[in-house]
C-alpha cells in the first residue's frame, strides 16, 4: 500500500469524522422513577436537546449503571451546575454531550438494587436486571419525542449492561457498544486462568457495598462529603425520603465475594439463591429460560450469543491492550458474534 492509500490511524475512539448534519443546542433534563413490570421503580435521568421542535423524533441512548447514575451536589455547587444531574465519574460527559448535540436523547439509569433505584441487586447482570432493559425501551419508544430506535453503551459493568440489553431481542434496540467490558466474567474477571481473582473481587465488593449504603465517601475519601450528599434523588423526591427508602432496600444485595466463591468452576450452580424465591422465575426471563440457573453462564453475554445474534442488534466493542481481561473479552466477542 502506498503512502497516498493509507488512512489516518487516529485513535479509534475519535468520532470526529462522524459529525454531520443538524446540530442541536441547549439541554433539558428531568429525573424520575419508572416502574418495571414487577412494580420495582428505577431512577432515571433523562437528557434531551432543548431546542428540538415538536416535530423532531429522536433516537435514544441508554446508559445503565451500577455505580450511581449521578450524584447530588451540595447547595452552592448544585446551583453552579444549574441543578442538573452531575456525572461524578466524568466518563460520559463528552459522549453524552456529543449525542445530545446530534439530536439524540440520553438516559442514565440506576439498575435495580443500586443508586436511587428500588429493588434488590441479586447478582451482577442478573436476569431481572436484564429484563428491566426491555421495559425501559418500551417506555422510550412510547414517548412523543422518540423515533422508535434505541442504542446502549457503557464502560466496564455498564458496558456489559449495554450488551446484555440485546438478549431481550427487542426490535427497537438497533446497536450496543460495550466498552472495556467482559464477555465471559468467569475467565475475564473472576477466575482468569481458573485462579480466583480474590483481590479484585473483594475490592469490588467493598466498593459496591459502600455505594449501596449511599456512602461514596468510603470509596472516594471523606472530603467527598463536603461536596455531595450521595446519589441523586429524582426531581419529585424533595425530602429525600424515597432515596432513603430505596437505599434501605439494598441491605440484602448480592455479596459478590460469596457469590463468586460459591461458583469455583464455570458450570458450578448455587443451590440456594434469591432467584429461587420468585415463583416460576426462569419463565419470566429473556433468552433460553430452560438454560438459566444461578451459574456464571447466567451472567455471561457469551452464554447468550445466539440471542444477541438473533436480535439483529449491531455490536461494536473495543478495549485497551493492558486492561485486565477485557482485551481478551473484546477478541472473544469478535470471534463469537455474527452481529
Amino acid at each position: 500500500m502506498t503512502t497516498a492509500e493509507t488512512h489516518s490511524d487516529r485513535a479509534w475512539v475519535d468520532l470526529g469524522d462522524a459529525d454531520s448534519g443538524r446540530t442541536f443546542h441547549g439541554i433539558e433534563t428531568r429525573s424520575f422513577y419508572l416502574p418495571m413490570r414487577d412494580g420495582v421503580e428505577l431512577a432515571i435521568d433523562l437528557w434531551l436537546p432543548k431546542d428540538r421542535s415538536a416535530d423532531d423524533r429522536l433516537p435514544a441512548i441508554l446508559h445503565m449503571t451500577r455505580y450511581m447514575r449521578s450524584v447530588e451536589l451540595r447547595g452552592p455547587l448544585r446551583r453552579l451546575f444549574l441543578n442538573r444531574p452531575f456525572d461524578h465519574t466524568m466518563l460520559y460527559l463528552r459522549c453524552r454531550r456529543r449525542f445530545l448535540r446530534r439530536g439524540y436523547a440520553w438516559l442514565d439509569i440506576d439498575v435495580r438494587g443500586s443508586g436511587a433505584s428500588f429493588g434488590e441487586w441479586m447478582a451482577p447482570w442478573g436476569p431481572f436486571e436484564v429484563r428491566d432493559g426491555a421495559d425501559i425501551v418500551d417506555w422510550v419508544i412510547a414517548q412523543p419525542w422518540s423515533n422508535g430506535k434505541v442504542g446502549a453503551t457503557g464502560i466496564s459493568y455498564d458496558g456489559s449492561s449495554a450488551e446484555m440489553l440485546a438478549i431481550n431481542r427487542h426490535p427497537a434496540v438497533k446497536a450496543v457498544v460495550p466498552r472495556f467490558a467482559s464477555f465471559e466474567p468467569y475467565t475475564d474477571v473472576a477466575y482468569p486462568g481458573g485462579v480466583f481473582h480474590e483481590r479484585f473481587i473483594r475490592t469490588w465488593h467493598h466498593g459496591n457495598d459502600a455505594l449501596d449504603r449511599n456512602a461514596p465517601h468510603e470509596v472516594a475519601g471523606q472530603a467527598v462529603r463536603l461536596v455531595i450528599t450521595g446519589v441523586s434523588p429524582v426531581d419529585d423526591d424533595r425530602d429525600r425520603s424515597r432515596r432513603a427508602a430505596a437505599v434501605a432496600g439494598h441491605a440484602n444485595n448480592c455479596d459478590v465475594v460469596g457469590f463468586t466463591t460459591a461458583l469455583p468452576f464455570r458450570d458450578s450452580v448455587i443451590e440456594r439463591h434469591p432467584f429461587y424465591q420468585v415463583p416460576n422465575w426462569a419463565s419470566q426471563l429473556p433468552g433460553h429460560p430452560h438454560e438459566i440457573e444461578p451459574t456464571h453462564a447466567m451472567i455471561s453475554a457469551h452464554n447468550y450469543a445466539t440471542d444477541i445474534d438473533a436480535s439483529g442488534t449491531a455490536v461494536y466493542a473495543y478495549s485497551g491492550w493492558f486492561d485486565g481481561g477485557y482485551p481478551h473479552a473484546a477478541i472473544k466477542r469478535f470471534m463469537t458474534l455474527k452481529s
